[in-house]
């Protein structure tokens, strides 16, 4: 099938080109261009900014929006590029696949859309989106949905995504953080955090199988390991070598922030397959560090 991947040279768009060019014809779309693989076909433009559909394949079965602001962080100066490029792209993508004959959109969301919990976060839960980012991505969801009568759309609520290659963001910084010596700051008297990480070769392989299986929906992703801050920490310390340097807010309460997947492994008639993240965090850490 032809496939349109955007964002397709950050983290998760990198593993997917590779994975999915192996199978299917790879249109891939970035800001810059700056793609060193010679097995996709690449597309330059801008999706913070009205970018002319000529410029995408004539006809594409599926397309893959993982692209997402590079100021989702920068609040509020950040504020119109994060909806430019999580928001009003997926609307114009939307259109240029119904006028492409695409089969299927799968969006990547996030399961920021929630908000933490005791136990296990589903999709009849309601979603409480707490800043700009995880707002912008709802947002996008909701238009998405409006399209599901003329194409099979999936909205992706992805949790925790982690693996070499991938910076500043959750698992990185905190390995950064112990390598460095900085405290790694514990919510309540326990464990802190509890959340649910998904190695970046389980996300690629589901996102193949939602390929193959044309499901549709809005749907969660997370790890199936529950793991807590304080034991991501002593994991990354040990094979760091250095000590973890914890410090607990007594004055603050410990969430959980887990995904429930029952739904995807029910539409995909399998198991959300699992890199153990004793495993999986070495992987990543060799990245990271050199």
């Amino acid at each position: 099938m032809k496939v349109l991947i955007t964002g397709a040279n950050g983290f998760i768009g990198t593993h997917l080109c590779r994975d999915l060019s192996e199978a299917h014809h790879i249109f891939a779309l970035t800001r810059s261009g700056d793609l060193t693989s010679t097995d996709l076909s690449s597309i330059n433009a801008d999706l913070s900014a009205e970018f002319s559909v000529e410029e995408l394949p004539a006809e594409i079965d599926v397309v893959l929006h993982l692209a997402q602001s590079r100021q989702f962080r920068e609040f509020p100066s950040g504020v119109v590029d994060t909806l430019s490029v999580n928001t009003l792209s997926t609307a114009r993508l939307l259109n240029y696949a119904l006028e492409s004959g695409c089969k299927q959109f799968i969006f990547a969301s996030t399961g920021s859309v929630y908000s933490p919990r005791d136990g296990l976060l589903n999709e009849s839960m309601p979603v409480e989106p707490s800043n700009s980012y995880a707002i912008s991505k709802y947002a996008a969801e909701l238009v998405a949905n409006c399209y599901c009568q003329k194409m099979k759309v999936l909205n992706l609520r992805i949790f925790f995504p982690y693996g070499p290659g991938q910076d500043k963001m959750f698992i990185p910084n905190l390995v950064h953080s112990i390598n460095a010596g900085k405290p790694v700051m514990i919510s309540g008297d326990s464990y802190g955090l509890a959340f649910c990480p998904l190695y970046i070769s389980d996300l690629s392989n589901i996102i193949a199988k939602s390929i193959e299986g044309q499901i549709a929906g809005t749907l969660n992703l997370g790890g199936n390991e529950r793991i807590t801050l304080i034991d991501a920490a002593n994991l990354i310390a040990n094979y760091l070598g250095v000590p973890a340097n914890i410090e607990h807010n007594l004055e603050g309460k410990p969430v959980s922030i887990l995904s429930d997947n029952s739904l995807i492994e029910k539409a995909l008639d399998t198991k959300v397959t699992h890199t153990v993240f004793a495993d999986g965090i070495k992987k990543t850490i060799d990245s990271i560090l050199g």
